[in-house]
């Protein structure tokens, strides 16, 4: 168990807690009726090919309802609702360790905001290596945190305690580790906006998604070329962002 998980949860791994169930792979909720026509559908397609590449062709494809996003989360209550940071007060964070990567606390910043953004949770900054941060970011290396070694670039989760009052869980705590000398290399090989797309991930796994087997989701469990999240991503992210109000101060 490392320093910063509280003696009461389960350490802190992209698996889910044992004691509970793990959450189904989720379809989105029933979508408007709209149906558009045959010809309406072959010719948004047919333009996405040519215009946009792939990934934008799987978006519009989902807009029009002729694939679901999926998305899968952490760890469930018994009551078969997931696992969350009360929306009601903000998550405090904060970046532990030294990185040469080149913007290194702007790309944090970024995923960060793009959290922010498809939760509607509140994330504060504490400053660099602040010790009463709700969630710590930490630019480490396979000698520093062993799980690191191999293909793993990063991991992320959250360590919950139950509230006493409702007996439901809640998430309290959460931790992100980066390898940052392949993260750099990844930088440099492909671009700023994978090293992003590696700490967007992590930091899902920390609010609360789960991998998932469709690869047009950014949470797919290896890195297939997606720099943004998903539209199952982002639904699943939307609910995480629902949490009831537990805990002190509730």
């Amino acid at each position: 168990m490392t320093d910063d998980q509280p003696e009461e949860g389960p350490p802190i791994e992209q698996e889910p807690e044992p004691s509970l169930e793990h959450g189904p792979v989720l379809t989105p909720a029933e979508r408007s009726p709209y149906a558009p026509s045959l010809a309406t559908k072959l010719l948004a397609v047919a333009t996405s090919v040519v215009i946009f590449g792939g990934g934008l062709l799987y978006s519009l494809r989902y807009e029009l309802g002729l694939v679901e996003g999926h998305y899968q989360f952490m760890v469930v209550d018994r009551g078969g609702d997931p696992v969350t940071y009360p929306a009601c007060r903000p998550i405090s964070y904060a970046v532990f360790g030294d990185t040469s990567l080149r913007g290194g606390q702007e790309l944090i910043d970024e995923a960060v905001a793009q959290i922010v953004a498809d939760t509607g949770l509140s994330f504060v900054p504490l400053g660099h290596s602040a010790p009463d941060a709700m969630v710590r970011i930490t630019w480490s290396d396979p000698e520093t945190e062993p799980r690191l070694a191999g293909e793993t670039v990063g991991l992320g989760g959250s360590t919950s305690v139950v509230d006493e009052e409702t007996g439901r869980r809640y998430y309290v705590r959460g931790v992100v580790n980066l390898d940052t000398p392949d993260l750099a290399e990844s930088y440099l090989r492909h671009g700023r906006d994978e090293v992003r797309a590696v700490i967007m991930h992590e930091l899902a796994h920390v609010v609360g998604l789960d991998h998932v087997d469709d690869p047009n989701e950014l949470m797919h469990a290896e890195n297939l070329g997606k720099t943004e999240f998903g539209p199952g991503d982002r639904e699943g992210l939307a609910e995480l962002g629902k949490g009831p109000c537990l805990g002190q101060d509730s």
